[in-house]
């Protein structure tokens, strides 16, 4: 079979389809804000993908403090930060791993908004979270439902 992902040749290396925000958010401390998303996105960009730092600043709030070194920042803060990758480098599938650890409530329901708009906008968002994130573009695979001893039926 084949996999086509937003008309993408089938050499397209994935890491230009896909963005990965793991558990660790990849923020040097000694770096500031805007130095550490500059990095990022100077790291990611392609020709296709563009790369706006400042507008990717703007989206969690984060261009008041984008000459503060990172070292400085909460764990909210610096979680925002790693999700503010995804809107530096736009990629049509986004693969989150706990995306919300770190942040207040105001910013887990406007992550949810981003991961629904992204849906809306033909992107895909794989996310593994203990919070619900909901949303009309939410289809729940439970872990806690499946036995990892049973034969999967084919």
């Amino acid at each position: 079979g084949e996999v086509s992902v937003a008309g993408a040749e089938a050499d397209t290396p994935v890491a230009e389809l896909c963005h990965y925000v793991g558990h660790l958010n990849g923020v040097k401390a000694s770096l500031s804000v805007r130095e550490n998303l500059t990095f990022w996105t100077d790291y990611l960009r392609t020709d296709a993908s563009g790369g706006d730092v400042d507008a990717a600043l703007g989206v969690f709030g984060l261009t008041p403090i984008a000459d503060i070194s990172a070292g400085y920042l909460s764990a909210g803060q610096k979680r925002k930060l790693a999700l503010a990758r995804l809107f530096a480098c736009p990629r049509p599938i986004w693969l989150l791993d706990e995306p919300s650890v770190s942040l207040d409530v105001a910013s887990v329901e406007w992550l949810r908004q981003a991961i629904e708009s992204h849906g809306k906008a033909g992107g895909i968002a794989i996310v593994s979270t203990h919070v619900p994130l909901g949303g009309a573009f939410t289809h729940t695979l439970d872990l806690h439902t499946v036995d990892a001893a049973e034969e999967p039926t084919p």
